[in-house]
């Protein structure tokens, strides 16, 4: 017997009950993740201040599998959780302030306010060697949420 429609969408609905069973039968969260996070919590100073309106970002090195982790830094602190975390192995570190990362229009709003006798606004700028090409590598050992692993990245403005 041919399957009847009575409207326009009865096989589009067929389709998408199709689809949803398959799924359902297969399991659709999506495949378990392959490689194992850690929980982590550190300090980021910059001349020895703590480094503000920044983040933190962990990318994959080596053998180490899983995807690039990135977290925000507030008051020279960052924290992530065991299900949030960076793959365990080695990264490279790239540590950026936000206001890098402003339209060239609010750059030249920024010259204008700096300028300005009434409000300085200062900036905290960090070399290429921390961000763009950079140097600074951690391990990430195993970890739990009660017992994270603490880093700590000391950065220097001058060589």
């Amino acid at each position: 017997m041919p399957f009847k429609t009575t409207s326009s969408l009865g096989p589009f609905r067929s389709l998408l009950l199709l689809a949803s069973l398959g799924c359902a039968a297969s399991g659709c969260g999506g495949p378990a993740e392959s490689f194992t996070r850690a929980a982590v919590k550190g300090t980021v100073t910059l001349d020895n201040q703590p480094l503000d309106s920044a983040t933190i970002r962990f990318v994959p090195t080596g053998d180490t599998v899983g995807p690039k982790t990135e977290f925000p830094i507030s008051q020279g602190q960052f924290l992530a959780s065991q299900s949030f975390g960076p793959p365990i192995g080695d990264h490279r570190v790239e540590i950026d302030v936000i206001d890098q990362q402003w339209q060239h229009d609010d750059e030249q709003a920024i010259e204008k306010l700096q300028q300005s006798p009434r409000k300085k606004i200062s900036r905290a700028v960090l070399p290429d060697r921390y961000h763009k090409m950079s140097s600074l590598t951690a391990t990430i050992e195993p970890t739990s949420d009660e017992n994270a692993q603490i880093l700590t990245f000391p950065l220097t403005s001058r060589p």
